[in-house]
């Protein structure tokens, strides 16, 4: 038998894939939920509320773990019932956007200064709440993340543009970095972090890829017939289309978090962290798309897209 393993909030697009890869290892992974979503059949669980814990969920999360495995806590209230859940160790998923970015053209590693009044800013606290435990802690900083089951769009949007058949708007630059990583090499290095002594903090992104080249591998995964038409970024953001949400991936060449676009991962990496090609997560995520084919609200609508694309054009 493996390492007794708590997940909190195992349920979600991380959380899901982390059981997985616990369960493959031999861990004995039980999960902490509200019990909103289902939950692998051969996985234990605990209901309740992690802000608002009662009598009963308190009794089963004080049984002892030898990891806890924490990947939904957003605000220092969420790091209260941690206190009282005993462990050896606590590994918290936090993310990259913790960085203060402004002004660097890439995140070199981990000593990079916190952003403590950003968008982030529940996270740091998170970090700084599990520092002070008495287990032995792990801070997983993430990048964007993507793969099968990714909830995102961010990649699908891409995916799904190639298979339609229609010109498609590329307002970024062909030199902009996109940097993805699969949700398996996450779940994976997660799960062999239990049995480890690595503490501290560390970045878990993906490969460094140009546009043009994440392009190219969309297309190629689609087999698509559509035309993907470069446009400049300066027409794009004038008429109102937003960066990241309506187009995904997307960064202006001045935005603030384009330097989260390269961030450094070389502790990971000597951590055991290996991500696979980004090409076989984009083949896989097509195929997963194929079947679960859907259409985000931010995204761009496909007839602005289109008038977009004819104003270039006749400019």
């Amino acid at each position: 038998m493996g390492s007794r393993v708590l997940v909190i909030g195992g349920t979600g697009f991380v959380g899901s894939h982390l059981v997985a890869a616990s369960v493959d290892r031999g861990h004995d992974a039980t999960v902490f939920s509200r019990g909103r979503r289902p939950i692998t059949p051969e996985v234990a669980s605990i209901v309740g509320d992690r802000r608002r814990p009662g009598p009963a969920t308190r009794a089963d999360l004080e049984t002892g773990w030898d990891t806890v495995i924490d990947t939904c806590a957003h605000t220092a209230v969420d790091m209260d019932v941690s206190q009282s859940i005993p462990a050896t160790r606590y590994l918290l998923l936090s993310t990259c956007g913790v960085y203060q970015a402004a002004g660097l053209s890439r995140i070199a590693d981990e000593s990079v200064p916190a952003n403590t009044h950003g968008v982030a800013r529940g996270k740091v606290q998170c970090e700084r709440r599990v520092a002070l435990l008495p287990a032995q802690s792990l801070v997983v900083r993430l990048g964007a993340v993507t793969g099968p089951d990714d909830p995102s769009g961010r990649a699908a949007y891409w995916i799904d543009r190639a298979l339609r058949g229609t010109g498609v708007l590329v307002p970024a630059r062909p030199d902009q970095p996109v940097q993805l990583v699969d949700v398996r090499d996450v779940a994976g290095f997660l799960a062999a972090m239990v049995d480890s002594e690595h503490t501290d903090v560390v970045n878990v992104a993906g490969p460094i890829t140009l546009f043009a080249e994440f392009i190219d591998l969309i297309r190629a995964a689609g087999h698509g017939e559509s035309e993907f038409d470069w446009a400049p970024e300066q027409f794009v953001l004038a008429r109102g289309v937003r960066p990241w949400q309506e187009v995904p991936l997307w960064l202006p060449t001045d935005h603030p978090f384009r330097a989260h676009l390269r961030t450094g991962t070389d502790r990971a990496a000597q951590a055991g962290f290996v991500a696979r090609p980004l090409a076989v997560t984009i083949a896989d995520l097509t195929s997963w798309h194929r079947d679960h084919r859907c259409w985000h609200p931010y995204w761009l609508g496909l007839d602005r897209e289109q008038a977009l694309l004819q104003a270039i054009g006749g400019s």
